[in-house]
């Protein structure tokens, strides 16, 4: 089967969708529906809390017409009456929306809600014309470049036709623990009767999925030798030496850390470590004296990252501390060209360098190391099982060290991770400043941009951080894009936009710019998350913090206060459902990462962790003790059934989907 097999997909759309990484329709799967609407359940509006998602039945009041705001910025409302109640419907910069309404029709109407005294606003809502014969729940995906959910709904219809899915666990193993049958599952996440058909099926793939970490770790350990291949000189003197020419001590948790893993480096038994720590605890300082010691002996050291941003960073870190002493440091990433990437092949083969720092370029078939003996990898949940075991299969018995910025709650950790060491540096550098987080209400939110100025002006920086890139969905005119623009005329050269849909040029020089100082104001989505690592930034602002797990809001809070000055966190959000609410008092009150991250885990599960979308899109699926704990003896059973085991090797040398075991063309 051919995406042009699929009606409505020409050569257009069809080079969207392998511009966003489907080769084929068998891949559109795995995109996971971003959410539901459940007709059977339609909302009384006088009992749902501003910001909860709702769900209506509501008629046009009027013919609907689009208001040109000022330029660029344009608005389509509509007034909707449903169960006798006023009902706003509002889309920024969608004028087609206007023509695709017609007046006096029932529709649809989901999205987020806000209240007045007498009326009611849903803000660019999604909206599904009423005929009688539409499904009770309705699948919404998010849009992929200009293709709308309904084009994804039927090619994925299309594709589910065509293919059935073959599970790694065995029917024999899946009766024993009462599991239902993935083929269905698939079919009941995309088109389900009910609700309760997506969370048995959510389920099912949750426990797919963990399953089959858990087995492929095992494996990996089981195959690799524990005993030692590279053989280290005793240089711990000349580590001490290069940690006694550091501007700052090493605190107790980091020596602790450290001495672990240089008395496992001169054992008889390799390294297989997880370095957990906080946000600034000083992790990446630990990771290259480990690289130093490697280098020390003659061998080679490479450090993977997830993203370019926090590659080059790792990079640029290492030539101002370990080229100092004598080193040669070097990079890779997908984005370099023929002339730098062959550049670097060269010098990494033939050993002129000792550390190589890079993203998942380092991976490919092409980079071959002359002596490879220590493999760390950066934000180890961001990789996949297959990914990880391929880059540590680049050298045969070498050295392992992944490392966790994320705090990772103790019983996850300890089941992802039961083949690892875990260390933890529990202690955060003494004199490191504090950082203030406050809630902005709406109505102070011109102060806080107003603070923020004050800041710009006396020589301090910002991060601006928006959940969404675009206005495409039900965030009321609040993305990225839309920040940035209200507010470049205030700011002008000072403030500068960074996302992913970005040309990486343009990324990068808006980073170089911000770490330089030169931008004040860096609005951006998440792409900032995770290590990015400038001193001057005192201040974070997170629109939409409701969107946001606890620990993705506490590695955003920790991309300020890593120099000297007092910071603030500031948090923003329309939400006003009792649970979210919760969170985020419990975010605000709290700045331990590890406390954060046990109670995420306990009230919103592990989905940050395992990371369960294949395109990285929708599917909020369960991952709490239990679910793990299940998992944990499936995958015993799954050790011991030969053909299960041998799936599964065989996944992880040919790059095969870790949801399931195969598609097959009907």
């Amino acid at each position: 089967m051919q995406f042009s097999d699929i009606k409505g997909f020409g050569e257009k759309r069809i080079a969207v969708l392998k511009a966003a990484g489907f080769t084929s329709p068998e891949d559109l799967i795995t995109y996971f529906p971003l959410r539901y609407i459940d007709t059977s359940s339609l909302t009384r509006l006088e009992d749902a809390s501003e910001g909860d998602r709702v769900v209506v039945c509501a008629c046009t009041h009027e013919t609907p017409k689009v208001a040109y705001i000022r330029k660029r910025l344009n608005l389509v409302k509509v007034k909707f009456i449903y169960d006798n109640k006023t009902v706003w419907c509002s889309w920024f910069n969608q004028p087609f929306m206007a023509k695709n309404i017609v007046p006096n029709r029932y529709y649809y109407i989901a999205g987020k809600l806000k209240k007045f005294k007498s009326t009611y606003e849903i803000v660019t809502p999604e909206l599904i014309k009423f005929t009688g014969n539409e499904p009770l729940v309705i699948p919404v995906y998010k849009p992929i470049g200009k293709i709308n959910s309904g084009l994804i709904s039927e090619a994925i219809k299309a594709a589910l036709g065509a293919v059935s899915v073959d599970s790694y666990i065995p029917q024999s193993i899946a009766e024993k623990y009462e599991l239902g049958n993935i083929d269905k599952a698939f079919s009941a996440i995309h088109f389900p009767r009910a609700m309760s058909e997506v969370y048995a099926a959510q389920r099912l793939l949750s426990i797919e999925r963990l399953s089959y970490m858990l087995a492929a770790y095992s494996l990996i350990k089981a195959a690799d030798s524990d005993s030692r291949t590279y053989i280290y000189k005793d240089k711990k003197d000349k580590v001490n030496e290069l940690i006694g020419s550091l501007p700052y001590s090493l605190t107790g948790a980091q020596k602790r850390c450290l001495d672990a893993l240089l008395c496992g480096f001169t054992s008889d038994k390799k390294v297989n470590a997880l370095l957990e720590g906080d946000v600034g605890s000083g992790k990446t300082v630990v990771a290259m004296l480990c690289m130093y010691f490697a280098a020390m002996s003659g061998y080679q050291s490479a450090l993977m990252a997830p993203t370019e941003i926090l590659a080059a960073q790792h990079y640029r870190n290492a030539i101002g501390f370990l080229e100092k002493h004598g080193l040669r440091c070097g990079y890779i990433s997908g984005s370099m060209n023929r002339r730098e990437r062959e550049e670097a092949l060269f010098n990494i083969a033939v050993g002129n360098y000792d550390c190589i720092f890079g993203t998942h370029a380092l991976m490919s078939d092409d980079v071959r190391f002359k002596n490879l003996s220590l493999v760390i990898i950066d934000e180890q949940h961001r990789f996949g099982v297959a990914q990880r075991a391929a880059l540590e299969n680049k050298s045969q018995g070498a050295d392992s060290i992944v490392m966790s910025a994320t705090p990772i709650p103790r019983t996850l950790a300890l089941t992802l991770y039961a083949d690892l060491d875990r260390l933890v540096i529990d202690e955060l550098p003494s004199g490191k400043a504090r950082i203030n987080t406050r809630f902005v209400p709406p109505e102070r939110e011109k102060g806080m941009w107003d603070y923020i100025a004050a800041k710009a002006a006396a020589g301090e920086q910002t991060y601006v951080v928006v959940p969404k890139i675009t206005s495409d969905d039900d965030d009321g005119g609040c993305s990225a894009e839309a920040v940035y623009e209200r507010y470049k005329s205030r700011f002008g050269d000072v403030i500068a936009l960074v996302h992913g849909k970005q040309k990486e040029s343009e990324r990068s020089e808006n980073m170089r710019k911000f770490a330089a100082g030169e931008i004040k104001i860096l609005v951006a989505t998440t792409v900032i998350e995770v290590g990015i690592d400038v001193a001057n930034a005192t201040t974070m602002v997170i629109y939409d913090s409701d969107r946001f797990g606890l620990s993705q809001l506490h590695q955003l809070r920790g991309r300020v206060g890593r120099g000297k000055i007092d910071s603030y966190c500031f948090v923003l959000t329309s939400a006003e459902n009792p649970e979210t609410r919760a969170r985020l008092e419990k975010f605000i009150a709290c700045s331990d990462g590890f406390e954060l991250a046990e109670f995420d885990f306990l009230t919103r599960g592990a989905g940050d962790f395992i990371g369960y979308n294949q395109h990285g899109n929708g599917g909020s699926f369960p991952s709490d003790p239990g679910l793990i704990a299940l998992c944990k003896v499936i995958k015993d059973d799954l050790l011991l059934d030969f053909g299960a085991t041998e799936k599964i090797r065989d996944s992880l040398t040919c790059g095969r989907s870790e949801f399931f075991n195969k598609l097959t063309l009907n």
